[in-house]
């Protein structure tokens, strides 16, 4: 079945917005609500500027991660608890094993080689 189709008021504007009640508001995706005040639909703002600058303030990033232990602890608050218990338990498991490698290095540091390394030397291991 397909989706439904937008309200008028609603054609052109970002997925999840809606004009409601002379205001535009996001509907929070299921999961996510800590992250926009505990609501399930956030009020952006009355007219459509208003709306964008609160939309581009929320979901810009207010720190970003300057090391891999700090890129990982971020996906696993954000991203893990998204997935199944059984993926979330495998996933801290290797988060837990690339903390140990690579936890200590800056972002901008780690390049692909780094990653080839790694799966090598995990294959000859067997891990």
């Amino acid at each position: 079945m397909p989706p439904r189709k937008r309200k008028p008021e609603n054609r052109g504007l970002p997925k999840r917005w809606e004009h409601y009640h002379g205001a535009y508001y996001y509907r929070v995706p299921k999961g996510q609500e800590a992250a926009w005040d505990g609501k399930k639909r956030f009020r952006l703002g009355k007219t459509l500027p208003e709306a964008y600058k609160t939309w581009a303030e929320r979901i810009t990033p207010r720190d970003t991660p300057a090391t891999i232990a700090a890129l990982l602890d971020r996906y696993a608050v954000e991203v893990m608890p998204t997935k199944s218990p059984a993926t979330r338990r495998s996933q801290a498991a290797g988060i837990e094993r690339l903390r140990r490698v690579f936890g200590h290095m800056p972002i901008r540091a780690f390049r692909p080689q780094h990653a080839y390394q790694y799966r090598d030397k995990r294959a000859v291991n067997g891990n």
